[in-house]
């Protein structure tokens, strides 16, 4: 890819703008969701995973990964890479010195997409669980995709231990199923 003015190799701007005689090159603005959906969705469908019918769970559990999936792009496309800071952050009031702080840098975007893609790989190919159990394990599988994309938003102490102590409970219970 070209070296573009002003930006890194293999950044590839949207659409090139003249102002002055001068190129110059800049993102199109796009609105992205708030980052704790991205923990959200995932909770949201292991509680509909889990009470759906059988019959539906695989479909539930599915539609809330591909829905990862579609969350993850817009922070994705609208990340800027050239701004060290913190992107996308949220910040709540909380109960004396804890607070809810959620952001995303480069490296979490980046995991955070890859969890997304190996969500919808390992729903859409599941190990050999027994029928009576595959709701079960969907449900879990979505818990700890939900604890992992915790751990990877959390500017709060707290919130990632938290996230990380769901997440190794989740995987724990993957394992023992």
């Amino acid at each position: 890819m070209p070296d573009w003015p002003g930006g890194r190799v293999g950044v590839r701007p949207c659409t090139p703008v003249t102002s002055g005689g001068r190129l110059r090159h800049h993102r199109a603005r796009m609105t992205t969701p708030s980052p704790s959906v991205l923990v959200l969705l995932p909770l949201a469908g292991a509680l509909l995973v889990r009470w759906a019918p059988h019959r539906w769970s695989q479909v539930v559990s599915l539609v809330a990964a591909w829905g990862g999936i579609g969350l993850v792009l817009p922070f994705w496309f609208a990340y800027d890479p050239r701004n060290p800071d913190f992107q996308f952050v949220e910040r709540l009031g909380g109960l004396g010195t804890a607070h809810y702080v959620v952001g995303l840098d480069g490296l979490s975007v980046l995991f955070l997409l890859a969890t997304a893609v190996l969500g919808v790989a390992s729903t859409l190919l599941p190990p050999r669980v027994p029928a009576h159990r595959q709701r079960a394990w969907s449900a879990t599988l979505l818990l700890a995709q939900a604890g992992v994309a915790g751990i990877l938003i959390a500017l709060d102490l707290l919130l990632f231990a938290v996230c990380w102590a769901a997440t190794l409970a989740s995987l724990a219970r993957l394992a023992a199923l």
